[in-house]
């Protein structure tokens, strides 16, 4: 069994939780002292209404204790990813979005101690209340995002019905003190979507948004009043999911995507580095993780993380491949580490059952033992089952997994396809199997790990393409070859 950066034995699993009747998937996760505490957002069977119930597991993702938020109201929903928080003094804050009796949105904040048991709640009704009382109103407030600040209470990202009109949404920064009563909250009349924000050294905040018609890391004040903002993906076509990270005592790492093929709607993954002391971008970087990065939910998800080392891992959902039927694909849960520098470390799927049943990661933590922990739903048919995979510190959810990388790249093999010349020094040609065609070339190292992508667009209208490898240590690689309408390409090749 692999060993961690801690010395520990790693805790590896990939289960299910059979015991929750109904609808349900984990939402998001935060970890306690034996354990982890689960947020399901959960439709039981007969019922149309959603409730949140909170569980207690152990290491193992064993359920130990349970509760549920009791209440009148339609429905419950936490917002994946960042809306469950530990506090300094050892409880638990869960943001959750509730639709009332009145068919209005609120947002509600629940303290939990490590027991379950509820220390208090509050209720956030709308950020203009003027508005809530006016005939045909959508009073519209979810909250998206939570984190303690320097003084022990908390800043609260959310959306909300600008004017209570349909549609006509916008976005705000709240502060709380430690018992969740309001102190300021800032409106933003030019954001449309905040799904994610931390703490700035100075006492403000960070977080990543639409801002002058461009994706970019936003720093606001202490009292939200914004300061700054850098463009963080130069794409054409930025999109969410997003999040973000503090890299070092000067840098910033943010995750974001992008559409990189609207005909079929593929995306990708974009990260850039910021220096939030200069206020300027270090480095940006974009990553064709799998097919198509993104989620099948109402909310599109990613989690970002920085380790000790500074490295970057990054957890989501992606469109994969069928390793076994040509042209078929299917939701899984993904993960990609990255080093300080953003080079690719490894990259791998996870699913459970048969690979055409679909699987979706919704939040990922790193955890004390140096691996991951990464929660989500699993849809065989229906109804969907809560999904929780534990991995050590090279994304392994079994012993070895690190060397499943070249097998799984040699069972998705289809066709003939022509390298040369084999061996190489610096440039790599490639003959492409059927013709013309849009693809994406991946060298990997024996170890599974991601070394070099290059994206081949279909406008180049040739047959041959060559890598340039300059950069390559001497070594034997795997080329893995992606063609537009999926058919997957494998060859050895080795480099002088």
């Amino acid at each position: 069994m692999l060993s961690n950066v801690f010395g520990q034995s790693p805790v590896y699993f990939n289960k299910i939780l059979s015991s929750i009747p109904g609808i349900s998937t984990i939402s998001t996760v935060v970890e306690a002292d034996s354990g982890y505490l689960l947020v399901i957002d959960n439709i039981a069977p007969g019922q149309n209404n959603q409730h949140t119930i909170f569980l207690l597991a152990n290491t193992n993702g064993e359920v130990v204790d349970s509760s549920m938020f009791p209440g009148s109201y339609k429905h419950s929903m936490v917002f994946p990813g960042n809306s469950a928080i530990r506090t300094t003094s050892g409880n638990f804050i869960v943001s959750t979005s509730r639709i009332g009796v009145d068919y209005h949105d609120y947002g509600y904040l629940k303290n939990l101690n490590q027991n379950l048991d509820t220390l208090w709640t509050r209720t956030f009704t709308h950020p203009d209340t003027h508005c809530i009382y006016l005939p045909g109103a959508r009073v519209f407030n979810i909250i998206t995002a939570i984190r303690q600040t320097w003084d022990g209470g908390f800043i609260i990202a959310g959306n909300y019905s600008k004017d209570c009109i349909q549609g006509n949404t916008r976005s705000y920064l709240l502060k709380t003190d430690s018992l969740g009563v309001m102190e300021w909250i800032s409106k933003y009349n030019s954001i449309q979507r905040i799904s994610s924000v931390i703490t700035s050294p100075d006492s403000g905040y960070f977080f990543p948004a639409y801002y002058n018609g461009q994706m970019s890391l936003i720093k606001t004040g202490p009292l939200g009043s914004i300061q700054w903002s850098v463009k963080i993906n130069s794409n054409t076509n930025p999109s969410f999911p997003t999040d973000l990270a503090i890299q070092d005592d000067s840098n910033i790492v943010v995750v974001s995507g992008f559409w990189y093929d609207l005909t079929w709607n593929w995306s990708a993954v974009t990260v850039a580095k910021v220096n939030y002391i200069q206020s300027s971008k270090v480095w940006e970087k974009n990553y064709y993780l799998y097919r198509n990065f993104k989620c099948i939910s109402l909310h599109q998800t990613a989690s970002m993380h920085t380790l000790p080392d500074a490295s970057i891992v990054i957890g989501g959902t992606s469109v994969v491949y069928d390793p076994a039927v040509s042209g078929k694909s299917e939701h899984k849960g993904v993960m990609l580490k990255l080093s300080p520098d953003g080079d690719s470390l490894w990259a791998r799927y996870y699913g459970y059952g048969p690979f055409q049943h679909g699987c979706q990661f919704e939040h990922m933590i790193s955890t004390a033992d140096g691996g991951f922990l990464a929660v989500g739903f699993y849809y065989p048919n229906a109804p969907s089952r809560p999904w929780l995979v534990k991995m050590d510190s090279l994304g392994c959810d079994t012993p070895g997994c690190h060397l499943v990388g070249i097998e799984e790249l040699s069972a998705r093999q289809h066709g003939d396809m022509t390298l040369y010349p084999n061996p190489f020094s610096h440039e790599l040609n490639i003959v492409l199997p059927n013709g013309p065609a849009g693809a994406t070339a991946t060298l990997y190292d024996m170890q599974g790990r991601m070394l070099y992508q290059s994206r081949i667009p279909e406008f180049l209208h040739t047959e041959h393409y060559t890598l340039q490898t300059h950069d390559l240590p001497p070594g034997v690689y795997i080329l893995q070859l992606v063609t537009k309408e999926g058919a997957t390409h494998v060859g050895r090749v080795v480099r002088m």
